[in-house]
């Protein structure tokens, strides 16, 4: 069994649940024990600051495997998987209706179907994503090396990964942060959910397909 005193680092896939998991996590440590990594200089800054890395005990972001290795720490994963057909149509929507979202002009402006946002390459976010983020190659070109990444993705979870689940058992998997790394797992509320989007068995084949 991986360790449970190691730093734990949540590997956030986009639409997956781990905004809502983010906020539980915040409940289980204390303010300085809990940091969120965007892209940008903030990362650069703590690195170098060995005293305030100690203190952190959860690390969450959309950062892809590897990032144990930038910090020179050790570390457990944790990450939540989803249908990736049902993934890909729910990040559609969300950004249909997220103006902050850097694709949402993009999408409007060009009037993209579901269809023709994952043909269009304009994100990596349709190409196989989840394998992407567990492989460690997010930001790889296009239809590139897929069953080489899928080996790669399932060594890593088997290798490196305290707590992975999906979203459909959202529950079952916090009983295991319970019983694995001593969660105290609250009543818990969903964010960041995508509304008024199309349901997977309402989406032509056609589309599914692609």
């Amino acid at each position: 069994m991986i360790s449970t005193n190691k730093t734990i680092i949540c590997l956030h896939i986009p639409k997956t649940g781990g905004v809502s998991l983010n906020e539980i996590a915040k409940k289980q440590y204390k303010k300085d024990e809990v940091i969120k990594f965007q892209a940008g200089p903030d990362f650069f800054e703590f690195k170098g600051d060995t005293h305030k890395k100690e203190k952190i005990k959860y690390i969450q972001g959309h950062l892809g495997f590897g990032f144990h290795d930038e910090f020179s720490i050790d570390a457990t994963y944790i990450t939540m998987l989803r249908n990736p057909i049902d993934r890909v149509i729910s990040n559609y929507y969300f950004i249909l209706q997220t103006e902050r979202h850097f694709l949402n002009k993009e999408l409007k402006d060009k009037d993209y179907s579901l269809k023709e946002y994952v043909e269009s390459g304009i994100a990596l976010n349709t190409d196989n994503c989840q394998v992407r983020y567990l492989s460690g190659n997010v930001d790889i070109p296009h239809k590139t090396c897929y069953r080489e990444m899928l080996k790669q993705a399932i060594n890593n979870l088997n290798s490196h990964f305290s707590v992975f689940g999906t979203q459909e058992y959202y529950d079952e998997f916090l009983l295991l942060m319970s019983e694995i790394h001593n969660w105290k797992v609250p009543f818990y509320k969903k964010y960041n959910i995508t509304k008024k989007r199309a349901s997977i068995k309402n989406v032509d084949a056609e589309t599914i397909e692609v």
